[in-house]
């Protein structure tokens, strides 16, 4: 909720006001004074006060958050409007453009989930939302798709080179492989690749060569490239590599 206030006090006659610069979506709460001055000073008294809500416009910021791979779920958010009644999403198929998912929420969340998601297909979600004038335009339509598993056989630290190995995301336009030492922190991108590849090998960490002796974590991002805007499966798993053996034990945020 926030406060509206005019710049300068108005004209004692003056019946209504107009404010400008409203952020979309917001609710407001008014309140009109008027000052009057007697010969023991000048004073402020109280005439009403009310809330007001700017109009909702097509949302924004919609995005992926999270993509639960073993629970085939996915959550998704956007910039909450909070004068909006209602809010309403559809999730389709990138390969058909079906509809998977639609349902209309009464009172609007900042976070939303869908199950029963499956790992190698792509989705589509738009976003709309409801107040007293009516429903807002659809939102752009945002990308949903899972973050790629690492493969744990042919992920190993063999004659000083680290070779990353993981599963294709259908739809997806590159892939981004991230590496650190520790496990919480200190990841850094160290190769981005075409669609087409689904391993790397990679020299070097922060200028000094792949030992098999040592323990490194890492992770795997897809990306979709859609016009000047990217979306990316973002960084959910990460996986430790156990010296040469390949072995790996995940972890997640």
């Amino acid at each position: 909720m926030e406060r509206s206030r005019s710049r300068r006090p108005s004209p004692a006659t003056q019946k209504s006001f107009t404010f400008t610069g409203l952020k979309p979506g917001t609710k407001y709460y008014a309140k009109v004074t008027y000052a009057y001055t007697t010969p023991s000073g000048s004073y402020d008294s109280y005439v009403g006060s009310n809330e007001f809500a700017s109009r909702v416009v097509t949302p924004t910021g919609v995005k992926q958050t999270k993509w639960w791979y073993y629970a085939k779920s996915v959550e998704f958010t956007w910039d909450k409007q909070e004068a909006a009644d209602k809010v309403e999403y559809k999730v389709c198929k990138v390969s058909n453009g079906k509809t998977f998912a639609k349902d209309s929420v009464a009172y609007p969340s900042q976070q939303f989930s869908v199950s029963k998601v499956k790992n190698n297909v792509m989705y589509t979600v738009q976003m709309r939302v409801h107040d007293q004038w009516g429903w807002s335009g659809w939102s752009k339509k945002a990308y949903l798709f899972t973050q790629p598993m690492v493969n744990a056989k042919k992920t190993k630290v063999k004659g000083n080179k680290l070779t990353v190995t993981w599963g294709k995301i259908k739809g997806a336009t590159s892939y981004t492989v991230y590496v650190s030492t520790k496990e919480k922190k200190g990841y850094k991108k160290l190769a981005t690749v075409k669609s087409s590849k689904s391993s790397v090998t990679l020299k070097k960490l922060k200028g000094k060569k792949f030992s098999p002796k040592k323990n490194y974590y890492v992770y795997v991002v897809a990306n979709k490239k859609v016009g000047k805007t990217t979306y990316t499966s973002g960084k959910h798993y990460s996986y430790k590599v156990k010296g040469a053996r390949g072995q790996l034990r995940w972890t997640f945020d």
